[in-house]
């Protein structure tokens, strides 16, 4: 099951079983030559002065090949962005997803994506998921997934990635793969995997329910840990300690792991 990043409680009904997959090569299985170094297809590779890399990995989630990105050494950013923008349409209901591996530490991801209108202006709408300061790290392969309607006056989808140098390092390098943009709705498949629910409104008391044993890890929107605790089945965790402000909350339960944005006030 993959993690879910909500900008709301959005209420699955009417559930679409074939959502249309619209990034081209979003497993990273495809590569051309560029005349100076290898790109994936239909994908884009911007390198600062300060350096840093995209190339082929066989280290992947699924498939043959991922995309290893290697930060750079010093400011700026390793950026990989689509080619073209993806069209859209007002009003339906987008699944966008990624797995990506930030085990090594060195380095920091950064997704970075816009709903844009037919002349190509960024919407301001849910930047905070969109566009964050960093995701969290991970100890291997781990999916970020977005669930998001268009907004009304939507035509286009921008997406990029970027690569930051974090901590000098001799291994600062990220994998991504499995990119994904769907219209539709989560499949039925998806939704009873989860067995997962997290209240999305906080004030003292944070109420979770889950299948069996669970780990609950509270991130700040800059990817800090800022508090961690463990339950079982239909449980609920003192947050009065946290300041009024947006989280992430990332649950561990039966194998499946639900990453969500939540609000305390």
């Amino acid at each position: 099951m993959k993690n879910i990043f909500l900008s709301s409680l959005i209420l699955f009904c009417g559930l679409g079983l074939n959502a249309q997959e619209l990034v081209p090569n979003g497993g990273m299985e495809e590569w051309e030559w560029t005349g100076s170094n290898y790109v994936p297809y239909n994908w884009g590779v911007s390198i600062p002065a300060s350096g840093g890399y995209v190339e082929s990995s066989d280290v992947r989630y699924f498939g043959l090949k991922s995309a290893m990105v290697d930060a750079p050494n010093g400011a700026g950013y390793v950026r990989l962005y689509l080619e073209e923008d993806i069209n859209v349409v007002p009003g339906q209901q987008y699944t966008f997803s990624y797995w990506y591996d930030d085990s090594f530490g060195g380095a920091k991801l950064r997704h970075y994506a816009s709903f844009r209108d037919a002349n190509g202006v960024e919407i301001d709408y849910a930047l905070d998921l969109l566009q964050p300061e960093s995701v969290p790290d991970t100890e291997g392969w781990e999916d970020m997934v977005i669930v998001l309607t268009a907004p009304a006056n939507a035509a286009k989808f921008r997406l990029d990635f970027r690569v930051y140098e974090d901590v000098p390092s001799e291994y600062d390098v990220i994998y991504i793969d499995e990119i994904s943009f769907k219209g539709g709705n989560m499949s039925i498949n998806d939704l009873e995997a989860s067995n997962i629910y997290v209240t999305t409104v906080w004030s003292d008391q944070a109420t979770f329910s889950t299948k069996g044993n669970a780990t609950v890890e509270i991130f700040n929107l800059n990817g800090q840990l800022v508090q961690k605790a463990n339950g079982m089945n239909n449980f609920t965790i003192n947050v009065s300690g946290l300041a009024k402000d947006l989280y992430v909350v990332k649950v561990r339960a039966d194998g499946k792991v639900l990453t969500q944005k939540v609000v305390k006030k």
